[in-house]
């Protein structure tokens, strides 16, 4: 069973989100393993088994998984380890109809019905008629503001974007997550998480960096953010293996330092959906 450690102080979207991350701590490893990768615990593997049959359990009879954007993260943990979810489309449809424009919806929220999309093999650029990828993309020059104000969520905005095509390699993004970094100190209220969604987002922003200008100086500020990200989680890392927060933390934690292997599968999993 997937234990989530609730955080009173944070918003109802970002707990949200935070459980889409949790639904997806072992699915993303389990997702590699299928891909090819022998570096799997079979542990792991069971576990990712074990998570998607709790989400499976969880659905109602109407086929969702609770109310809002909290069907997309559920949808892409069971896309993630093997399970058709192609009717989910219809239930995101009826939830984002419910909210008063996709404008109403925050930044967070609105990154889980994105990457939702992708997961029941929909195209999150014309979502029944819907242009959710512009409208995400338009709310991170509104950043911060209400319900999509901290760093763990803008970071997984650029994830959603990155990840349905979007070119989200321009400095002034990168450089908010690259300069946010130092901030994520050990007082600072789920920092774990936040470096990890940091190192995710600035990886897959790689894929955007092509000319040799942007070669040799974007990716060397693209690395550099992603190397400080890890040198701060490594040195959070006790003789547990944990790194002092919670198993979520850890699970994220874990993913971050294998980031390269996860999101190269990742990326070309979503393009051949």
């Amino acid at each position: 069973m997937i234990r989530v450690a609730w955080v009173a102080s944070l918003s109802n979207q970002f707990l949200s989100t935070r459980k889409f991350v949790i639904s997806l701590q072992y699915n993303y490893q389990y997702f590699v393993f299928l891909s090819g990768s022998r570096g799997l615990d079979a542990n792991l593997t069971r576990a990712a088994i074990r998570a998607a049959e709790w989400l499976r359990n969880y659905q109602d009879k109407h086929g969702t998984y609770g109310e809002g954007h909290v069907n997309g993260f559920a949808f892409s943990s069971l896309r993630l380890v093997g399970h058709s979810v192609e009717h989910g489309a219809e239930v995101l449809n009826a939830e984002i109809i419910k909210q008063d424009g996709l404008a109403s919806i925050p930044g967070g929220p609105l990154a889980v019905y994105i990457l939702g999309a992708l997961a029941t093999c929909h195209d999150p650029w014309k979502f029944y008629g819907l242009d959710l990828v512009t409208s995400l993309y338009q709310k991170l020059d509104k950043f911060p503001q209400v319900g999509f104000n901290h760093p763990f969520q803008y970071s997984l905005a650029i994830i959603a974007l990155c990840t349905a095509g979007k070119d989200v390699g321009q400095m002034k993004h990168l450089n908010y997550i690259i300069e946010n970094i130092p901030h994520q100190t050990a007082a600072a209220h789920a920092s774990g998480d936040t470096l990890s969604m940091h190192i995710f987002a600035l990886t897959c922003v790689k894929q955007f960096v092509k000319n040799a200008w942007q070669l040799r100086f974007k990716m060397r500020e693209i690395q550099g953010g992603i190397n400080a990200a890890i040198k701060i989680l490594y040195k959070r890392q006790l003789r547990d293996a944990s790194f002092g927060e919670n198993e979520v933390t850890a699970a994220l934690s874990y993913q971050a330092s294998k980031v390269d292997l996860i999101f190269t599968t990742l990326s070309d999993y979503y393009r051949n959906l």
